[in-house]
């Protein structure tokens, strides 16, 4: 008798000729190819494609031992949990009465084990910011047939979040879950414990389960009210002790805690008002404050002890004292009169008597806002003026012969503080255009370039290898190399007076409105953001000092808040 044949097709002929035995719902579908996966007790039939004309029908697993049906419907029971995980060939034989045979196989996918996960990061316990935009889960989740997906679950009894993993196979995956997202604000100082619980699921739908315990906080340290708009930046002192200037002219004194320790207020001005006009610098020692008013500059102690006082000849508004402790000098600008014109004065640092000015414009009236900066040799002060100009004033024949070592124009005011960084100068002006420029010779640097939507108002900030960060009213935070080159931007919101600050690894801005504090890695990514409630604004540039960050809103209060990264 003929052999029975198994299903073939004729080449070149077209025809079909069906197979005398085949499996029943099974298909050929090993380990790492698309399709079902088989676990536990898995039936498996065969059927002959002319009934009658087999007799009896042997299955063997992988070669293994032989089982034998002998009628109808042929119908096995294999028990994959006794074998390994992986592709197994089941073979079968079909047997006619007179002996014939036809042999048919397939290979199948077994998963009867769940799989391996294990969570690398972050280690048990580990705390982290409610405000944080990104939690790092990193695991390792393995299966000898593959894995369908991994998930990661953050688990807090205010609510939860999940998201997916990266890569969905493993076997190493990222999981990036936001904290932020569940809006939760204790208070400050309450720690909310949760869980973090990774799923590895496989192609069978086993499932293992990798969990870590995570303690959550604000990174809201404290918050103290001043009783009025704080505009301009905090300054650090001694014995971590931290000041801070209103705009009704009082300076506060605050401890590690937040507690007031002693408080100063400016004389009263003659037209009403006499609040801060400047961000408060400090002595080397941080036992000296220096700081403007609208009618005067002043230095007062550590303890709010005044030390002296330096009436104004003409306003201030936003000049940073700068302390020259080596040459015992002050300088500031100071907006003109309306019969003289705006000058950079240098005054005293012991006395604050007056040492010589220099002319900022031939223009009565116009306004310095710009904070003056020295060179390392001592021998440059550079500083922007509302006449559209930068200034190298040449101070090394001391106070009382300053003069023009050159200037810059520009198409805008410069109310920004410049940036000296190696052998260059840099400001931003509000003509939308970072300069770079020379500092010894003030001539552009050929090869910078770099424009952004619309004016600048903030000063800007160097961080590691050069690189330059700066805010414009464009509402965006830049990155720029060397050349002016734009490596990265964050829609930052709308920035006014406050700057950027670089500290370590991170930097950190403020928008103005509405006010939230962003913390970005080098790279401009954002960690996490906060925002106090209410509409008031941001106008003051944030100050770090170690793994905290202060900054005044014109609600009144001073917050403090921790920027540590998670594990710290």
């Amino acid at each position: 008798m003929a052999s029975i044949l198994a299903a073939v097709l004729v080449s070149g002929c077209g025809l079909e000729v069906a197979p005398a035995l085949s499996f029943v719902g099974l298909t050929d579908v090993p380990c790492g190819t698309q399709g079902q996966v088989q676990f536990g007790s898995l039936p498996v039939m065969l059927t002959a494609a002319r009934p009658g004309e087999i007799q009896r029908v042997t299955l063997s697993v992988n070669e293994g031992a032989v089982e034998e049906v002998t009628a109808a419907p042929y119908l096995f029971q294999v028990d994959t949990t006794k074998l390994k995980d992986g592709t197994v060939t089941l073979a079968a034989a079909g047997y006619t009465a007179d002996g014939d045979r036809s042999d048919v196989s397939l290979s199948i996918c077994v998963d009867n084990q769940p799989p391996g996960v294990t969570v690398l990061s972050p280690a048990d316990g580990v705390t982290y910011g409610l405000e944080d935009a990104v939690l790092t889960a990193r695991v390792r989740a393995t299966d000898s047939v593959g894995l369908a997906h991994i998930t990661a679950r953050l688990i807090l009894p205010q609510g939860s979040v999940q998201v997916a993993c990266t890569p969905p196979g493993g076997p190493d995956a990222t999981c990036a879950l936001s904290p932020a997202k569940l809006g939760i604000s204790p208070a400050p100082g309450v720690i909310t414990s949760g869980v973090l619980m990774v799923t590895a699921r496989d192609r069978a739908g086993h499932e293992a389960v990798g969990q870590r315990t995570v303690k959550f906080k604000t990174r809201l340290l404290w918050s103290f009210n001043a009783g009025s708009p704080i505009t301009f930046t905090a300054a650090a002192l001694s014995g971590g002790n931290v000041a801070v200037g209103t705009d009704a002219g009082k300076v506060h004194v605050l401890d590690a805690s937040g507690a007031e320790t002693c408080a100063w207020q400016a004389p009263a001005g003659t037209s009403g008002n006499n609040g801060l006009t400047s961000d408060l610098a400090v002595s080397k020692d941080g036992a000296t404050l220096v700081f403007t008013t609208v009618e005067g500059m002043h230095a007062i102690s550590a303890a709010c002890k005044d030390r002296w006082s330096s009436p104004a000849k003409g306003l201030y508004y936003g000049s940073r004292p700068l302390l020259d402790e080596v040459g015992g000098l002050v300088y500031v600008g100071a907006y003109g009169g309306y019969a003289t014109p705006p000058v950079l004065g240098a005054h005293s640092v012991s006395t604050g008597a007056s040492k010589g000015t220099f002319n900022l414009s031939a223009t009565a009236n116009v306004g310095v806002g710009s904070s003056p900066v020295l060179s390392s040799d001592r021998k440059l002060v550079y500083i922007g003026s509302s006449d559209q100009k930068l200034y190298a004033v040449d101070v090394s024949g001391g106070p009382s012969k300053m003069k023009a070592a050159w200037t810059h124009g520009t198409a805008g005011k410069i109310d920004t503080r410049p940036l000296l960084s190696g052998t260059r100068v840099y400001v931003a002006s509000f003509d939308a255009i970072f300069h770079a420029l020379d500092a010894v010779s003030g001539q552009r640097v050929g090869n910078f370039t770099f424009k952004a939507g619309a004016p600048f108002l903030s000063s800007p900030a160097v961080g590691e290898g050069g690189v330059i960060y700066v805010g414009s009213l464009d509402e965006f935070l830049y990155v720029l190399d060397s050349t002016g080159k734009q490596l990265g931007s964050h829609k930052l919101g709308r920035m006014l007076h406050t700057s950027p600050v670089v500290a370590g690894a991170q930097v950190i801005a403020a928008a103005t409105s509405p006010a939230r504090l962003h913390v970005y890695d080098k790279q401009l990514k954002q960690l996490w953001y906060w925002q106090p409630a209410g509409t008031d604004q941001f106008r003051a540039t944030p100050l770090v000092v170690k793994d905290t960050v202060y900054i005044g809103n014109t609600n009144g209060y001073l917050y403090a808040l921790d920027i540590a990264t998670a594990g710290q």
